[in-house]
């Protein structure tokens, strides 16, 4: 095996495309040259819900995007992981540690529920909380460090994970609104698809809402639109290259509108095919010109 085989192998094995995590981590025009690519679990994409509310920000997504990064660099199946404080405040771009201790906090505290069908025979349900930790911090030099864990359920995917969606660590590191992480990787998973089996991503305003963390005492689907999917969808607009989206509404029923919004249709299409498309532009455009030229 040479070399580049090699690093393919590690790869693979790892669930991490990067030549160097830890400096892309560190070093923003590391993460940028880079691009490291996270390979999350469909399974933990699609089926997980929020219990109530989700009080995690932006930076708290971002922080757990790269516990798992990490975890998987380190060698997923690993009963504990460690991370470095300071590398984590450099990626989440965050210089206050106490902050980055409320972030590993709010996670900790994170419940959520899965229920999906693993196969053809097992169905798996249940509630877990998104992260157990321990920070260590030597008195005497005053360097930081965190052991970290998971429960048993995402373990299993970050060993055993035979489909998923790769993440854009730099796109990750980007995104701004506290909704728009968990929708970025519900689109990465479509993106990532082949044309000839690429679906829209089709999913009722509820069930969104729960897979976003959103949980008001009485559901508003303007006010959640207002709120909530829109500054998402225009925050990975700015933020994200590798693919583009755009969602559109069915309804159902009589009323104001068209009726009742029933369901979410994400259309999601990879920067490849925006390439192909944008070439296929300018041909057209360029034989238009060109015939026109020619009837004059």
């Amino acid at each position: 095996m040479n070399e580049n085989e090699t690093k393919a192998a590690e790869v693979r094995y790892s669930g991490v495309q990067a030549a160097d995590l830890g400096a892309a981590l560190s070093d923003e025009r590391q993460l940028s040259s880079q691009r490291p690519g996270l390979k999350k679990s469909k399974l933990l994409i699609e089926s997980m819900r929020y219990e109530g509310q989700s009080k995690l920000t932006a930076a708290d997504h971002k922080l757990y995007q790269m516990l798992l990064a990490l975890a998987r660099d380190q060698g997923a199946g690993q009963r504990e992981y460690e991370a470095q404080v300071g590398q984590m405040a450099a990626f989440v771009g965050e210089t206050h540690i106490d902050r980055i201790r409320a972030s590993l906090e709010r996670l900790a505290r994170t419940t959520v529920s899965y229920d999906f069908v693993d196969g053809e025979e097992v169905r798996r349900w249940g509630v877990i909380k998104l992260l157990g930790f321990e920070g260590v911090e030597n008195l005497k030099s005053g360097t930081s460090k965190l052991t970290y864990w998971f429960d048993p359920p995402v373990q299993r995917e970050l060993v055993e994970a035979q489909s998923y969606a790769i993440l854009d660590l730099y796109e990750v590191a980007r995104l701004r609104c506290k909704y728009a992480p968990r929708l970025h990787e519900l689109l990465a998973l479509p993106a990532g698809y082949d044309d000839w089996c690429r679906k829209p991503l089709q999913v009722a305003p509820e069930d969104l809402a729960a897979m976003l963390g959103y949980a008001p005492k009485q559901f508003n689907c303007a006010i959640f639109k207002r709120d909530v999917l829109y500054p998402a969808m225009a925050d990975i607009a700015e933020a994200v290259t590798s693919f583009q989206a755009k969602v559109t509404e069915k309804r159902a029923g009589r009323g104001r509108g068209g009726g009742k919004v029933v369901e979410f249709v994400f259309e999601v299409t990879p920067r490849s095919r925006l390439t192909v498309s944008l070439q296929a532009a300018r041909v057209s455009s360029h034989v238009y010109e060109s015939a026109k030229a020619a009837q004059e």
